[in-house]
């Protein structure tokens, strides 16, 4: 045997002994054989188990947030429509100040007609009372 022959001996033994204390090592750390990755995964499903819990409270505030929005919408529909209302309003205001005029002014006509048709049915009452007598006298 020759030097290059120890020395690839060598090597194939030193690459044997790598391996196989790779796999000693390698076994004694596999977590499944001490319970290690057991604990990992319960410790994860509870952590899990506590986001599903979070992710159920979430969607029941998402829910009550769209009721809130939705009320939200209609609250400002509304106050779009008392804004116009609001614009609205002086005019209604000088139609109806105009319409009470008008009221008014036929309030004092009705009054006044209403005192000459009275004062016309004296007169009348008053001609009758004359003139009837007389002409039955004829």
């Amino acid at each position: 045997m020759t030097s290059g022959d120890f020395l690839e001996l060598a090597i194939i033994v030193f690459i044997l002994f790598g391996i196989a204390i790779a796999a000693w090592r390698g076994g004694a750390h596999n977590p499944v054989g001490t319970g290690g990755l057991e604990r990992k995964f319960a410790a994860f499903d509870n952590k899990l188990s506590g986001v599903e819990a979070k992710v159920g409270e979430i969607e029941q505030r998402l829910g009550k947030f769209e009721d809130a929005v939705a009320s939200v919408a209609e609250i400002r529909r509304m106050e779009k429509a008392i804004e116009r209302l609001a614009k609205a309003l002086p005019d209604l205001e000088g139609r109806l100040r105009a319409q009470a005029e008008r009221q008014s002014e036929h309030a004092a006509m009705s009054a006044a007609t209403a005192a000459k048709v009275d004062h016309i049915d004296r007169n009348l009452t008053l001609i009758m009372s004359v003139v009837v007598p007389k002409g039955m006298e004829r």
